[in-house]
């Protein structure tokens, strides 16, 4: 029984096949994915298997890809309002209070 104990050549397989599709943000979305699809065409695995296939394909090539996100630019302030619109909103907010008397 040699054979269970090297890599998982099916599983880096399928791990480098993960990887040229798109690139992930972290482990645990590569790790999932790799599981997900192991699944679906029914090969076995367990935990070992997927971390010694991790590891096998971290040899060569940067598993993760980390996206650099940007904060987005607040908004500008709006311009000050003149004197004279001052003066029109206070006069409708009076008219208001006034109407709810």
């Amino acid at each position: 029984m040699w054979w269970c104990f090297r890599r998982p050549p099916v599983l880096v397989a399928l791990l480098h096949e993960l990887l040229n599709e798109q690139a992930f943000d972290s482990l645990a979305d590569l790790t999932a994915e790799l599981k997900h699809r192991a699944a679906r065409l029914r090969i076995a695995y367990d935990s070992s298997r997927i971390s010694s296939a991790l590891h096998a394909v971290e040899q060569s090539r940067p598993l993760v890809q980390p996206t650099v996100r940007h904060r987005p630019d607040p908004p500008a302030d709006p311009p000050p309002i003149t004197r004279d619109e001052a003066i029109d909103f206070l006069a409708r907010l009076w008219a208001l209070k006034a109407r709810r008397r």
